[in-house]
């Protein structure tokens, strides 16, 4: 009976691999590993294959063919283990879906080509740039050759990102920097406020903060010989498209803007039809899009006009009350929404809410560029770039270039419908003619 025990428990220790299908259009691959520590106690890590994360921690335990497994997280997971595998269903928020594993002999790493291999064929500086009592953490590429070097500081979008903006193990500012340091382009790419070498916190940071942390990298490479501190300027994707007008408007020696999916209409607008395309993408049904919007045209006011966090969290909770007493939606959906109506009472929500771009695009003093792609989910096209182009004609130096790229998502990645779910399993980066359109454009800016 012990041989057979001991037989059975290493059958169970290895990696297994599963698809979650969340809804008709987006399905999410799951790694579980499990493995048995010196003390004979079961231990598991989950990897979230599609999101780009490795590793999560969980609570496992097994008795006898039963299988449990949660994490602080929320998620938890009940199953029946066999030879081949588990079979069984996974619960997060109050959803509960099935979900069987199949026992494999590895996990294969994500498959990025565009991902460029050190060493470089230029140099990589950490450096550290100073933004009040705030430091950040950064690389500088510095092309070969004598300078000084033209140089492109990198903005990120919203949600703790390092340098690279690495999301579902895609690093595209390491993609766009290396290509643009291959062309002659200095870069600084640098991690986000509380994130890898960063001091602060992200959730405490407004927009005018984060624009700050543009102003003081753009006053720090000002003071590189290697650097020409004429040529400097910013490119920033989705969040950092809005932080990086503002910190151009703010130093007054920004010598362009790239604007990768940025947005052209208040924040309060981009997160309604945010939530609506993905909805849409997702097949949801009209009962379901209607509740979001209504839940949208509910809090979001409530956020724009009320400065008073105390004050705002009364009236958050009493309209969330109201709603469910209204809405048998917003009852059944009470434990899963209920906590996150705390994230509208976090500084960086409300000023992405609250911030409008187009008085800063109007100020604007030198040239632009700026790139949407048609099957961009998270900033549609469609309801920013005709507000954008409105507001550069009024800057004070209207030299401005809109592109709308068709079949692109908010990762500038090749497509089919732009949800979420696809970032992950396209092994594109970002499109090829979206680097050379960049680099296309800077250098017609040289002089």
């Amino acid at each position: 009976m012990v041989l057979v025990l001991t037989l059975l428990f290493q059958a169970q220790i290895g990696d297994y691999l599963g698809t979650l299908q969340v809804n008709p259009s987006t399905s999410l691959r799951l790694g579980l590993h499990i493995l048995k520590d010196d003390e004979g106690e079961w231990k598991g890590t989950v990897d979230s294959l599609d999101q780009g994360a490795r590793g999560l921690p969980v609570q496992l335990t097994i008795e006898g063919q039963s299988i449990k497994f949660g994490s602080t997280i929320g998620m938890s997971y009940e199953g029946a283990l066999s030879d081949s595998g588990i079979a069984g269903f996974f619960s997060q928020n109050g959803m509960k879906l099935p979900l069987n594993f199949k026992k494999v002999d590895k996990i294969e790493e994500a498959k990025r080509p565009q991902t460029p291999k050190r060493p470089f064929p230029y140099s990589e500086e950490e450096v550290v740039v100073r933004s009040g009592k705030i430091k950040l953490g950064g690389t500088l590429s510095i092309p070969k050759g004598e300078g000084p070097h033209p140089a492109v500081i990198f903005l990120t979008g919203s949600g703790a990102q390092d340098r690279d903006e690495t999301l579902f193990e895609h690093k595209p500012f390491l993609v766009i920097s290396d290509h643009l340091v291959k062309q002659g382009f200095a870069t600084l790419r640098l991690d986000d406020r509380g994130v890898g070498k960063s001091d602060g916190i992200l959730a405490y940071s407004t927009i005018e903060d984060l624009a700050g942390d543009g102003v003081a990298a753009l006053d720090f490479l000002k003071t590189r010989k290697e650097i020409n501190s004429k040529r400097i300027g910013f490119l920033g994707h989705s969040e950092g498209a809005i932080t990086g007008p503002l910190a151009a408007v703010r130093t007054g020696e920004a010598a362009f803007v790239i604007m990768l999916a940025g947005t052209g209409v208040p924040g309060d607008e981009v997160l309604l039809e945010q939530g609506q395309a993905a909805l849409k993408a997702a097949g949801a049904p009209p009962e379901t899009l209607a509740f979001q919007a209504k839940f949208h045209k509910t809090f979001l006011p409530l956020v724009k006009a009320e400065k008073d966090n105390a004050v705002l969290a009364r009236k958050i909770r009493e309209a969330w009350d109201k709603l469910k007493s209204e809405d048998p939606a917003a009852a059944a959906a009470d434990k899963m929404i209920s906590p996150q109506l705390q994230m509208f009472l976090a500084p960086s929500m409300q000023s992405m809410i609250r911030h409008d771009p187009r008085p800063v695009l109007s100020q604007l003093n030198c040239p632009v560029l700026v790139l949407n792609g048609t099957l961009d989910l998270q900033v549609s096209a469609e309801q920013n770039l005709p507000a954008i182009g409105q507001a550069l004609a009024k800057a004070k130096h209207a030299d401005y270039t809109i592109v709308s790229l068709r079949h692109l998502n908010h990762l500038f990645q090749t497509a089919k419908t732009g949800a979420i779910g696809e970032y992950g399993q396209i092994e594109e980066t970002i499109a090829t003619q979206v680097l050379e359109l960049v680099v296309t454009w800077l250098q017609s800016k040289k002089n």
